[in-house]
């Protein structure tokens, strides 16, 4: 599948699609991305791929203290 407009914003995600503190795995052209949204509403997004074992961060938890999400494999904290 070809990239459709590169740099270009898209919605991929509505606010009330996102749970506090829990991990949502969304695909744009072809890649996998993980969001979340922490209590004060401020919303994140990564790869979802943890680089260690290639994991899927969308399985992992949130970590509330540090604003990280942890790999379900080994608990490595990214931000």
């Amino acid at each position: 599948m070809a990239v459709i407009l590169p740099g270009a914003p898209w919605l991929i995600a509505h606010r009330s699609m996102l749970g506090v503190n829990k991990p949502y795995k969304v695909a744009l052209n072809g890649r996998d991305y993980v969001l979340w949204q922490n209590q004060q509403g401020e919303i994140f997004a990564l790869d979802n791929v943890c680089p260690h074992m290639q994991a899927p961060l969308s399985d992992g938890w949130i970590c509330q203290e540090r604003g990280t999400i942890a790999c379900p494999f080994h608990a490595l904290e990214f931000d």
